[in-house]
């Protein structure tokens, strides 16, 4: 199932917090709307009966008397509810569902004609099915693909929070303390903040309130998901434009320019990115080897055949934010397979970098499936050179699934002339065509 869309109308959104999580209701005069719906229910759940009784069990099917019988319950015009699976669901999954699900976004609200749009994320994994229970997502909750979808809509949870009155001023709210959400500055686009409000639009967002249930009322609510379609070769540059829109997206809800700088700063350096992990099945096991100083060492013959600034990260030790920014300064992204070489969908290719960007895949030579094909497909979607480099397999590896265990030795010189290869030089040029997975076989 490609993508789930819906629309209704005239409606009450329940929202019900318990130490267990954040229950979602959707309502309208006749009782409890069926959602998810049967499309969303086949992709995810599977052998799915539509003769079958409600898979989500919320006591009464009616709507909480509490709801409508009140007049000060808060009305709002529009939610979004952004429908998204945690369960078995990878970064690269993650971020081809919420690139197509924010563009969804923009076409129901789209640019400036739009008042501020609350963001709903529902928990849509298998859990939900064994739990009956239809969950709000904390932004703590979500992926790094996932979360870029939400800094892409301009998502501030505080904001969110404050609009629909789901926590009052000075409390943590669900989220949790602040370092629970996913906060940045400037961020808050389609989630009305704390500045500019007055005390008795304060206290309008209180109104709603009844112990743990809070309800809405919502002219129109929109939402679903959409997946980004991904082929091995791009031939019009459709996909390059749209991954654009999306880092812009992003970069506006973070305040920075194309190249991940804040606006003002002075110019930095081009990065060849490398990235390390500190557990997992795939680490590089001579890290040692790759921190080598003086004119032989890996930065030294980097610089020399690119011209960049080596820097090694490990993602798992920053947040979404300080992922984005960084890899925004980067032309050449290096690293083991893995779901951190999907960051090469958010590599600054052109036209707003003045040469083109790369990645650098390395992969176990000796594993028993070969190399997936996933970082491959988004280098292309971007418009950016790729090139696999197979390296030698740790003995405890060998013949085993790449996902499973792919730890590998890196070789330094083949990796130096893979870099020259990619011709990221000014003016340099590719050799060759572009490489595939199977090339490197």
């Amino acid at each position: 199932m490609a993508s789930l869309l819906f629309n209704f109308t005239d409606v009450w959104i329940t929202l019900n917090a318990s130490s267990g999580g954040t229950v979602f209701g959707l309502y309208n005069e006749s009782g409890r709307i069926r959602l998810p719906p049967l499309s969303m229910e086949e992709e995810f759940f599977g052998n799915y009966d539509p003769r079958a009784p409600d898979p989500f069990d919320y006591g009464s099917t009616e709507l909480p008397p509490a709801c409508s019988s009140d007049p000060a319950t808060l009305s709002i015009p529009q939610v979004f509810l952004m429908t998204a699976r945690l369960r078995d669901f990878q970064m690269f999954d993650q971020l081809r569902h919420g690139i197509g699900t924010f563009e969804r976004f923009f076409r129901a609200f789209p640019g400036a004609r739009t008042p501020s749009v609350p963001i709903l994320v529902l928990d849509t994994s298998q859990r939900a099915l064994s739990t009956k229970r239809l969950a709000v997502l904390r932004p703590s909750q979500l992926g790094s693909g996932l979360a870029l979808t939400l800094l892409a809509m301009g998502f501030d949870a505080e904001g969110f929070g404050q609009r629909i009155g789901w926590w009052s001023r000075g409390s943590q709210g669900v989220d949790g303390p602040d370092g629970d959400r996913l906060h940045s500055e400037g961020a808050g686009r389609r989630g009305a903040g704390r500045r500019g409000r007055t005390k008795g639009q304060d206290d309008d967002v209180a109104k709603g309130q009844r112990g743990g249930l809070r309800c809405v009322r919502v002219g129109s609510v929109v939402g679903g998901h959409k997946i980004f379609g991904l082929q091995s070769q791009e031939t019009n540059g459709a996909s390059s434009r749209r991954l654009r829109g999306f880092r812009e997206a992003i970069g506006r809800t973070l305040r920075l320019r194309p190249d991940g700088r804040p606006g003002g700063e002075p110019p930095l350096a081009d990065l060849a990115l490398f990235l390390l992990r500190r557990h997992g099945p795939r680490q590089i096991l001579n890290e040692h080897a790759l921190n080598a100083s003086g004119s032989g060492g890996l930065e030294a013959l980097i610089a020399r055949e690119s011209g960049l600034t080596l820097t090694f990260a490990r993602l798992e030790t920053l947040s979404v934010v300080a992922q984005f920014a960084l890899v925004s300064r980067a032309r050449l992204l290096i690293g083991n397979h893995g779901a951190g070489l999907t960051w090469a969908a958010m590599l600054p290719s052109a036209p707003h970098h003045e040469h083109r960007c790369a990645v650098l895949e390395l992969y176990a030579n000796a594993s028993a499936d070969g190399l997936p094909v996933d970082t491959s497909h988004f280098s292309a979607a971007s418009g950016v050179r790729y090139r696999p480099l197979a390296q030698e397999t740790s003995p405890d590896c060998r013949g085993k699934r790449i996902r499973e265990c792919g730890h590998i030795f890196v070789d330094v010189p083949s990796l130096i002339g893979a870099v020259s290869e990619l011709g990221l030089r000014r003016g340099g040029r590719a050799q060759g065509q572009p490489a595939t997975p199977q090339d490197a076989a």
